[in-house]
Parts: C-alpha cells; sequence; structure tokens
C-alpha cells in the first residue's frame, strides 16, 4: 500500500476503538479493518484491466472504479411481503446461499415497518484473502466470487422473523465502498467534518482547487478525455494512446483517489 493511500484510509478509520494487528505506516486499528483494506483488491483489479492495453480492459476497470468489488458488500432485495415492524440498522439476517449453505448478514440501514426493498451488507471475517463470500460489483466475471452470494429466492430471516425474497445475483449485488467513492466523498468525509479539515486532503485541495480531483482524473485517462477546472495541472489524455494512459497516468494516478 503506498504513502497516500495509507494516509487516506487512516483518515477514514480515525475514531475506531480493542487491538489489531498494526498496518500501512505504523497505524494501529481499533476495530476489524480487513473489508476497509480490502479496497486494495479493486485498486490491484482496476491496474491489471490497464494493463491489457485493450479497449475491453479500460472498460472493466473504469466498472472496477466506478462499482468496486471487494469491499463493504451488500445485496438488494425486494421481500413478498413488507416487513412486519421496524428493523435497526445492523440487525442479523440469515438465508442459504447460492452454493447451498447458510450466509449471515446484517441490516444495512434502518428500515421502517412495511418497506420492501432492503439492503443486506454480507458478514465479513479477519482474513483478508478470503474476508467475503460474495463479491460481484463491478468485478469482471473471471474476479467474481459468487457461491457466497444469497441464492436468487427463497426464505431469509431478518431479525428472526421469517420471509420470503427474490432478486437478480449479478445486477444486486453490490459495494458500498468504491475507489471512486474516496474522491467523490473526500469533501463531506474530509472537509466538511468535525475536526476538519484533514490536513493531507486539505494539502491536495489548495493545489488543485477542487475536492474530487482523483475523480476527475482517473475518471478521465479511463475514458481519453481532457481534465479540466483545476488551479493546477490540468492534463488532456486524448492525445494519449492506450498504453501511455494505462503506463503512465492509471496506475500511478489512481493512487490519488483514495485521498
Amino acid at each position: 500500500m503506498t504513502p497516500l493511500k495509507t494516509l487516506g484510509l487512516a483518515a477514514l478509520l480515525k475514531g475506531v476503538s480493542a487491538s489489531y494487528d498494526y498496518i500501512g505506516l505504523g497505524y494501529e486499528p481499533k476495530s476489524n479493518v480487513v473489508d476497509r483494506l480490502t479496497i486494495d483488491l479493486d485498486q490491484q483489479s482496476l491496474s491489471n484491466l490497464v494493463g491489457l492495453q485493450t479497449t475491453e480492459g479500460f472498460a472493466d476497470a473504469e466498472r472496477v472504479y466506478k462499482d468496486g468489488g471487494n469491499s463493504k458488500s451488500y445485496a438488494v432485495i425486494e421481500l413478498d411481503s413488507g416487513l412486519s415492524s421496524a428493523v435497526a440498522k445492523g440487525a442479523p439476517v440469515s438465508a442459504m446461499s447460492v452454493d447451498g449453505d447458510a450466509v449471515t448478514g446484517v441490516m444495512y440501514q434502518d428500515y421502517s415497518a412495511g418497506e420492501t426493498n432492503i439492503k443486506i451488507q454480507y458478514d465479513i471475517s479477519d482474513d483478508a484473502t478470503n474476508h467475503v463470500k460474495c463479491k460481484i460489483g463491478g468485478l469482471p466475471m473471471a474476479e467474481q466470487v459468487e457461491g457466497g452470494c444469497f441464492q436468487g429466492g427463497g426464505e431469509i430471516t431478518i431479525d428472526n422473523e421469517a420471509y420470503t425474497y427474490n432478486y437478480n445475483v449479478q445486477t444486486d449485488n453490490q459495494n458500498g465502498r468504491t475507489l471512486r467513492g474516496f474522491s467523490t466523498a473526500a469533501k463531506k468525509k474530509m472537509y466538511d467534518c468535525e475536526n476538519c479539515p484533514y490536513p493531507e486532503h486539505n494539502a491536495f485541495f489548495e493545489y488543485y482547487g477542487i475536492h474530487d480531483y482523483g475523480d476527475q482524473w482517473v475518471s478521465a485517462a479511463l475514458d481519453g478525455t481532457a481534465v479540466s477546472g483545476f488551479n493546477n495541472y490540468n492534463a488532456n489524455f486524448n492525445s494519449y494512446g492506450l498504453e501511455g494512459r494505462a503506463g503512465e497516468f492509471i496506475s500511478y494516478r489512481s493512487d490519488i483517489a483514495v485521498i
């Protein structure tokens, strides 16, 4: 993990509290942060895909960048009948997986009685190489892990209450944490917040003049378009071929999207 990415993650993890292995530049997390750190798997996937230097590879890389696949995996299901009562964020959920095994998760947010469209975050382990059994999001088929996802329909238990549901395994398994999101949420999380701005983000904001500079740069490099509106260092990627965009810009510059 690069120093820039470690600083960005450390800022987001600020305030968590227990004793876990040190990560990055000596940061000691106070909770299980494996699911946050596996955003690096999105970074690895993106770099590998642009490294193919093909139009298809760049299109796949853009989906990984925008939609994720490895971090904060959740399912969006539709209940056949509404919730019988209000259910709080974090309430337990269980059902059967695509592979026919039990799979568990928690409610992604608070829900009121009667709601039918529900987000459920999959449970995670502290094994960074196999922390979640369902990985779909924007990943190419070869990188997806479908066996641990909820089955396409059947019975599901939410906060000890049984319901029936349906959803699409391929399109309704999504991710709440993406490389792009670190940049697009930077203003809210690192500038307009308590004890803000974070100096790491503020230094880049003062140089570029906008908060989502990382997203604008990476998106332009992926699309082969121009960056404009920066106070400094605008760039035009439409004059570069796939090799130039892959080699000099994406693999290095995608790091700045997470600050």
